[in-house]
């Protein structure tokens, strides 16, 4: 069948590993692990593919783009016939008195705070005030009383 050896060479590949020094071992363990990478990104692809972008896995409600959403139940009007559904009422579909450009906004906001506390602790430094809103506290300061039991005697 033209394969030396026969099989599928797993075998040929595990007795060459064993004959490689050590950084040329890790080198070759280094691409196992991106391929397997590959392999687990081209999985997540394939399941989603066809699907609707804003339901992918590992996404949250931070990447759902309003503007690409073509059909908005919060914008339809009211359904009669149907009280417990059909669109209309923005309520069933943002919280806290917002609507949809007021989440845009928000998770905007929320995604630069988040960006900044990322950044900042990476570099080691304190988040920028002009973007995180930080209130210092000041240090709560014990009382003399100690919630600890008394032993009399």
């Amino acid at each position: 069948d033209g394969v030396e050896g026969g099989g599928d060479g797993a075998g040929d590949e595990e007795e060459d590993e064993s004959n490689l020094d050590p950084a040329a071992r890790l080198a070759l363990q280094n691409r196992r692990i991106e391929a397997a990478r590959a392999a687990a990104r081209l999985l997540e692809s394939s399941e989603n593919a066809g699907r609707d972008p804003c339901l992918f896995s590992k996404r949250t409600s931070f990447d759902i783009r309003m503007d690409q959403i073509e059909d908005k139940p919060w914008d339809r009007p009211p359904n009669p016939s149907n009280p417990s559904g059909g669109g209309g009422d923005v309520t069933e579909y943002f919280n806290y008195g917002m609507d949809e450009h007021d989440w845009a906004e928000y998770a905007e906001g929320q995604l630069a705070i988040r960006q900044e506390l990322t950044d900042a602790a990476r570099q080691k430094r304190p988040p920028d005030p002009g973007i995180v809103p930080v209130v210092p506290r000041a240090p709560r300061q014990q009382g003399e009383r100690v919630a600890v039991a008394r032993r009399d005697g």
